[in-house]
């Protein structure tokens, strides 16, 4: 078939009811407020699914009137029901038509953590006061990243304070035979999913938003230490609360503090967790030796406290409240058949000191 003739045959192929059938129906704008405006919650679900899916900015005003609805009723969220449901399908097409809310209209709606972040994200000068709580709860994965992304330009006079009593060092302290040969000291960093709940019969696929530390060429959320990003899929079934524990903030907070301050990404002995191999020379040298390594951390500990207070992003009063708090983990590693037993050091890390 010579060129031109496939081309054509191309053409009418692509403008056939066949393929036109093929493509997801666009719904009108009046419908869509219909549903929208529906006294049935399924009804007002699938409108706002639909403009999700259609990313229909013209009816943001209609979603934001009945998000301030859904908030009126100020009842608990249970996953699944008919109401958060609805407020799913709300929020994920508030999300998808890039609009912008105001912070009282998205406060009555913190509990679906991951998709109030990429919201508050929008404007983080507005919503500072609404994601400092989530920062300094630390519940939420990497929602809280996010959140402290977001807030390290937007309000980092509010978020220094709020980081410090994430600052925690878990120190190992290996103790080896005299002559082992090692790597010394290294150090660690250590920066939710659907419930069961039976299905809303009736009801549009929920959407599932994921937030992904360090990953590029997604959804950004937020720039920072470690950028954030999202993926959007849909599930049948509700998302967890927010939950996660508030442990492990320790690395990705001084991260941000030494952003704050100004200190740059460069080699630091102060870390979330800390490693340090010494070799057995007796209990008075591993002694002086543990409180060492407890000075250097102090001490770039009190020069990081400095800057912040150099840039007004935290009190001299504050500050001087502020002392590292350290986990001493000591390993015995020795060869030795009959070694010394090794001395108490949890007194060099206690504090005050």
């Amino acid at each position: 078939m010579p060129a031109r003739c496939l081309h054509l045959a191309l053409l009418s192929f692509a403008s056939s009811p066949l393929l036109r059938a093929q493509e997801p129906r666009r719904f009108a704008v009046e419908e869509l407020r219909r549903q929208l405006t529906s006294d049935e919650p399924r009804e007002r679900a699938w409108g706002a699914y639909r403009c999700a899916e259609q990313r229909e900015q013209a009816l943001v005003p209609e979603l934001r009137r009945r998000l301030a609805a859904l908030a009126e009723g100020k009842a608990p969220r249970v996953p699944g029901d008919e109401r958060d449901r609805e407020t799913l399908a709300l929020l994920d097409a508030l999300i998808q038509t890039r609009a912008k809310l105001p912070a009282k209209e998205l406060a009555p709606f913190v509990s679906y953590v991951d998709l109030a972040v990429i919201l508050a994200s929008r404007d983080g000068k507005e919503h500072a006061g609404l994601l400092l709580p989530m920062v300094e709860a630390g519940r939420g994965g990497s929602a809280w990243v996010a959140a402290c992304n977001v807030m390290l330009t937007a309000a980092p006079e509010m978020l220094a304070p709020a980081l410090l009593p994430f600052v925690e060092v878990e120190l190992r302290v290996v103790v080896r035979s005299l002559g082992w040969r090692g790597g010394g000291r290294s150090f660690t960093s250590r920066c939710g999913r659907p419930t069961s709940a039976p299905d809303g019969a009736g009801f549009p696929p929920m959407p599932l938003y994921v937030l992904r530390v360090a990953r590029r060429g997604e959804h950004m959320v937020a720039n920072g230490p470690e950028p954030v990003s999202f993926t959007r899929g849909t599930t049948s079934r509700p998302p967890a609360l927010a939950g996660g524990a508030a442990g492990g903030r320790s690395e990705y907070a001084l991260k941000c503090l030494r952003e704050l301050a100004g200190m740059g990404p460069y080699e630091h002995e102060l870390h979330g967790a800390v490693e340090e191999e010494l070799e057995w020379r007796g209990p008075d040298t591993l002694r002086d030796e543990v409180a060492a390594v407890r000075d250097r951390l102090d001490a770039e500990f009190e020069a990081l406290l400095e800057q912040l207070v150099q840039r007004k992003l935290l009190s001299k009063q504050r500050a001087g409240r502020e002392a590292l708090r350290i986990r001493l983990d000591v390993r015995d590693r020795r060869q030795e058949q009959q070694a010394e037993p090794l001395p108490d050091l949890q007194d060099l890390v206690a504090r005050p000191r």
